[in-house]
């Protein structure tokens, strides 16, 4: 029996910070907002000023679904504007900003989570134009006036909750949901980010009650920036055109639970690694970066197994540049059957991180397993050029997960899988093949699956 290891899915990052924002009960709600997204400052953007006679536009109050305090965000039809400052449209939201901690600015080469819940009534009324409830928006440089990514409720037929995007000054929506389901309904939302001019972006929206998916969208080779632009910051709260005022009605939205995630700084942005056979006997690998920071050099490593790596050489790096830079690295002689290759990038501090990994097979006989698709959210498709005979699953400590998992076989060489039940996360596939004929050849392979 022969095992092949391959690795589909992973992400590399050490945990740098953690903020959480959370109701506490009952008055100084701007305080606590501000002591912890602007210390110091102010990252409440209120129609307070325009009408004080309701008093403050945020508040928070106990909510029995969750069991725990949440904030309430009001917004009123005929009597709030932005900010005393646009009369057209109104504006009740939280932010960070220029005054906030570094720790909560998103900027190029770091990973960033934003996870929050959030309630809307039934019956909600969006604006035909726009009623924006999240946006991350760039500050500073040539394009910051049109926000990055926004979640917008519309109204339409039927009324819908829109993902959209600007890559540079230009909008469009990235997916759309009916708004329905949503209605008087608990939501999480887990947004992550990788910011860069290649970058990427996932955000999954389910319900709190029973974990159900909503709304769901991947890209991992999108532009995930502004042009010159110093930072991205999140926004939160009640966003809305009044240019129909008739649509709209006095509402309050819910949220809870906010928290920031933020990743390590990678001080090289790599746009390209690939790993390539040549002439059937070496392999070379290139890769090229966009920009880099105090960076001494790149160490190749390689595994016959896709865990347990060791280096075979070094490439120097460029220090510091925003020049593109092209590397190349050739391994004469490389493992029969499968080599796995990461690169790891070491500072002149001793930093380092790692590229994900790359797979060459040196053996022409090795039949391909495939995932799909991965990452995912509950459904995974597994296809095969030969007979599927055992399938386990494991997460990332050992632990057999397989009794957990609704298993359907569609056939010798496909299975589909409902992982539901399973927590987010990276979890390890073990499969058996084998080739019917005189000779009957047995192989092992193992997965890596990323379980949004």
């Amino acid at each position: 029996m022969r095992y092949l290891f391959l690795i589909l899915f992973l992400t590399t990052g050490i945990l740098q910070a953690q903020v959480f924002l959370d109701a506490d009960g009952a008055g100084n709600t701007y305080e606590l907002i501000n002591s912890v997204l602007a210390p110091g400052f102010d990252a409440v953007e209120v129609p307070d000023c325009n009408h004080g006679a309701f008093g403050r536009h945020i508040d928070e109050v106990f909510d029995t679904d969750l069991n725990t305090n949440v904030f309430r965000f009001f917004i009123h039809a005929s009597d709030d504007d932005d900010r005393c400052i646009n009369v057209d449209r109104q504006r009740n939201e939280i932010k960070t900003y220029d005054k906030s901690p570094d720790n909560l600015k998103g900027v190029v080469g770091e990973n960033v989570e934003y996870r929050w819940k959030f309630k809307i009534a039934a019956g909600f009324q969006p604006s035909s134009s726009f009623t924006h409830i999240h946006q991350l928006k760039a500050v500073g440089g040539t394009e910051s006036a049109m926000p990055l990514i926004t979640l917008t409720l519309r109204k339409a037929t039927p009324n819908r909750l829109e993902l959209r995007y600007a890559e540079t000054t230009t909008q469009v929506t990235l997916t759309q949901v009916d708004l329905a389901p949503f209605e008087g309904e608990w939501v999480e939302v887990v947004e992550t980010v990788q910011y860069g001019e290649t970058g990427a972006y996932n955000i999954t929206i389910k319900k709190v009650s029973d974990g159900s998916s909503l709304l769901s969208y991947s890209n991992n080779t999108i532009r995930m920036w502004k042009t010159s632009a110093d930072f991205i910051r999140p926004k939160w709260g009640i966003y809305r055109s009044l240019n129909n005022p008739l649509d709209l009605r006095d509402e309050e939205v819910l949220f809870a639970n906010f928290s920031i995630m933020e990743f390590a700084t990678f001080p090289v942005e790599l746009t390209n690694f690939d790993a390539r056979e040549v002439e059937g006997k070496r392999v070379e690998l290139v890769w090229q970066t966009a920009s880099e920071i105090n960076n001494d050099y790149f160490e190749i490593e390689r595994s016959g197994s896709g865990r347990d790596f060791e280096a075979i050489g070094e490439v120097k790096g460029n220090r510091t540049t925003s020049r593109e830079m092209d590397y190349i690295y050739m391994d004469h002689q490389p493992l029969r059957g499968m080599n796995y290759y990461r690169l790891k990038q070491v500072d002149f501090d001793g930093g380092f991180s790692y590229s994900d990994i790359k797979a060459v097979d040196m053996a022409a006989d090795i039949p391909v397993v495939t995932l799909s698709p991965n990452p995912t959210l509950d459904y995974l498709s597994i296809q095969s050029d030969d007979e599927i005979s055992e399938m386990k699953v494991f997460d990332t400590r050992g632990v057999d997960c397989t009794h957990l998992i609704r298993m359907n076989s569609t056939g010798s060489k496909s299975m589909e899988m409902n992982l539901e039940v399973l927590a987010s996360g990276f979890y390890i596939i073990h499969i058996k093949t084998r080739t019917q004929g005189v000779n009957v050849d047995e192989r092992g392979y193992t997965q890596m699956l990323h379980l949004h």
